[in-house]
């Protein structure tokens, strides 16, 4: 939904409603600011939403109630100049458009919050941690992972083992990169079916992998020349930087 957004200050109570709405006010001493954007003629309704329901003199008592009310992001006002109920609801997601229902009795108003333009990408939804919101978190797909949901996960996992061959030097070379954990990214070499050599992508000093660019690795197989032998690329992460790269395969013949 298309939202306008005005800007309207009020001070000690004093308050003009329209679409899209800012308040700016004091209260006890303290300086308290909030805006709420107007849904139209929707109310909000989902269940477990409402923290309570109560009888207010008007929709400035509404607004300020749910500003100081802990938990409060949003909340559905009866459509009366006064003596209005209002809900008062615990959410404030990014998906909130989705419970979005039209309404002849209740209209709804939601605090802007740092959810308000969705920081989270890639189809995350966003979480306020406070009543201002300027703190929040991001529920991110299962394809993607990261604060704002900004990392590709690697979903696929596999194996994928080279035909057999045998050496005729003492040194195989390659390129290797990307996934940093041994345990579940890395290129093994088979001797017979068992496991003799594995290496992985590299690993900067701060713990994460360095690049998708592959860097020049060896093993020595001196003392496996003439003996059958495999290589296997195994991949048993879904998470970030769940894949090996590997390629440049060099045997150091005679």
């Amino acid at each position: 939904m298309d939202l306008k957004r005005q800007v309207l200050l009020f001070l000690l109570g004093t308050v003009f409603v329209k679409h899209g709405v800012t308040e700016f006010f004091m209260r006890d001493g303290d300086w308290t600011f909030g805006q709420f954007l107007d849904d139209g003629s929707k109310a909000f309704r989902k269940s477990g939403a409402v923290i309570y329901s109560a009888l207010m003199a008007n929709l400035t008592s509404c607004l300020f109630e749910c500003l100081y009310l802990n938990g409060c992001f949003a909340f559905n006002a009866e459509k009366k100049e006064k003596d209005l109920t209002c809900e008062f609801l615990n959410f404030g997601k990014s998906d909130y458009a989705n419970f979005l229902v039209d309404n002849s009795t209740f209209q709804s108003y939601r605090l802007m919050t740092k959810c308000t333009d969705n920081p989270c990408k890639n189809g995350g939804v966003c979480s306020p941690l406070e009543n201002g919101g300027e703190l929040f978190s991001c529920t991110c797909p299962a394809s993607h992972t990261g604060d704002v949901c900004h990392y590709l996960l690697d979903t696929p996992t596999g194996t994928l083992t080279s035909p057999p061959f045998k050496f005729l030097g003492p040194t195989l070379s390659f390129m290797i990169g990307g996934g940093c954990d041994v345990n579940y990214e890395r290129a093994e070499l088979l001797i017979d079916g068992a496991v003799v050599h594995k290496s992985t992508g590299i690993k900067k000093a701060d713990g994460y992998c360095q690049s998708e660019t592959m860097g020049k690795a060896s093993w020595d197989v001196s003392a496996y020349l003439g003996r059958t032998a495999h290589v296997r690329l195994v991949d048993a992460s879904s998470g970030n930087w769940g894949h090996i790269n590997f390629d440049h395969v060099t045997d150091s013949c005679p």
